[in-house]
């Protein structure tokens, strides 16, 4: 039922852990009884809001995702169609900047991803990864400067039989955006 109405995160106990009801009736006329809050003020870190276009690796594939919002602790992103929950993907951020990843919500084209090492401030209010990869090291690795680049060189790999065929497909952006708007009551 709450995934029918849309819900994406459901909250446990606000004020304390559940009270005995015997307990509950013996001091709830009393002025002095006072539930005490308990836990994390915020149950995630604070998302920054963005469309720009990253690279999502997964096994020997490169793809091109749209970075919807990003936190310290993992991301949205967009353009993959029904990726299963668990998927691990190596998050290509350009400029040398990596890191690994796993899929904790898909629905259609978005996906909910939390990091395996937080980001870090950037000291300009944005954020970076902890450590980046020098040009050279990742050209002498394979890594493609651009998703055309790796685009070509798994054409060229695809035609000689040594490459396997990615497993997810790249969303339609005008398609997914259609079928938002018609699906959208009212």
């Amino acid at each position: 039922m709450v995934r029918e109405l849309k819900i994406g995160h459901v909250q446990g106990f606000l004020f304390s852990k559940p009270v005995p009801v015997d307990e509950l009736f013996k001091d709830l006329p009393s002025d002095d009884w006072v539930i005490e809050p308990s836990g994390p003020a915020k149950q995630r870190h604070e998302r920054r809001a963005m469309f720009r276009t990253i690279g999502v690796i997964h096994e020997d594939h490169y793809y091109p995702v749209m970075l919807r919002n990003l936190s310290v602790s993992g991301a949205l992103i967009e353009g993959l169609l029904d990726v299963p929950l668990g998927t691990r993907f190596m998050m290509d951020f350009g400029e040398g900047q990596f890191e690994l990843a796993t899929v904790v919500r898909s629905r259609e084209s978005h996906q909910g991803i939390s990091f395996d090492r937080e980001l870090v401030s950037d000291g300009n209010g944005g954020l970076c990864t902890r450590h980046r990869f020098l040009a050279h090291h990742l050209a002498a690795a394979g890594v493609p400067r651009s998703a055309d680049e790796f685009l070509t060189k798994q054409a060229g790999l695809l035609a000689t039989g040594r490459i396997s065929l990615p497993q997810f497909t790249v969303a339609n952006r005008t398609a997914t955006a259609t079928r938002q708007r018609t699906a959208t009551p009212g």
